[in-house]
């Protein structure tokens, strides 16, 4: 399990990289990520629409396994 600071660094980017995701490709990109990561479309908005709310491990690794990432190669991204 990653330590508090590569927890918060892991949620700040996969919150980033979602939200500049879905501005380059636009419409559908939710749903396209849905597919691929096995998450609904609603928890995908919220992880990316609300700072408050962390992504969890599980949907870190299913982000990581989308963008062609193992666990280590994301927190090392991230940090």
């Amino acid at each position: 399990m990653p330590a508090d600071d590569d927890r918060a660094a892991l949620n700040r980017y996969v919150r980033e990289r979602l939200q500049r995701e879905a501005r380059e490709h636009g419409r559908g990109y939710q749903a396209d990520m849905s597919r691929r990561t096995g998450l609904s479309q609603a928890h995908i908005a919220n992880i990316m629409n609300r700072d408050y709310q962390g992504v969890g491990l599980e949907a870190t690794g299913a982000f990581g396994r989308a963008w062609g990432m193992t666990s280590s190669e994301l927190i090392e991204t991230a940090r």
